[in-house]
């Protein structure tokens, strides 16, 4: 039985304009606070500067990467399952765990659960 799903199509230079255009904003928050945390001598100012930090956790620079995991994730199982390999069904185990593998590795880089304390 074929299904005759609607295709998705994805433009890989708009998208890969517009994460650029994600990191530079997040980039260019993360620098401006700092240089305002510095000039003011305040560290925290409502709790944006933690909240763009580019080196800690939970925030939304954070966000944004857990989110990139996910969106890899989910494009790579599916274009795993619409493109038939060629080979042996036996040497497509590997990329089938591979993408079953990152979703879960996606959501905890997302939601910051991690082993340390």
């Amino acid at each position: 039985m074929t299904g005759t799903g609607r295709a998705i199509r994805i433009d890989p230079r708009r998208l890969v304009l517009a994460l650029i255009a994600v990191a530079v904003l997040l980039v260019l928050a993360h620098v401006s606070l700092l240089l305002v945390a510095v000039l003011t001598g305040h560290d925290y100012i409502f709790g944006l500067v933690p909240l763009f930090d580019l080196d800690l956790e939970r925030n939304i620079p954070s966000f944004f990467g857990g989110w990139l995991f996910l969106l890899n994730a989910l494009l790579f199982a599916s274009s795993r399952r619409r493109v038939r390999p060629r080979r042996p069904a036996s040497s497509g185990e590997c990329s089938r765990g591979f993408s079953s593998s990152w979703p879960t590795t996606s959501f905890s880089a997302t939601t910051s659960f991690s082993t340390r304390p």
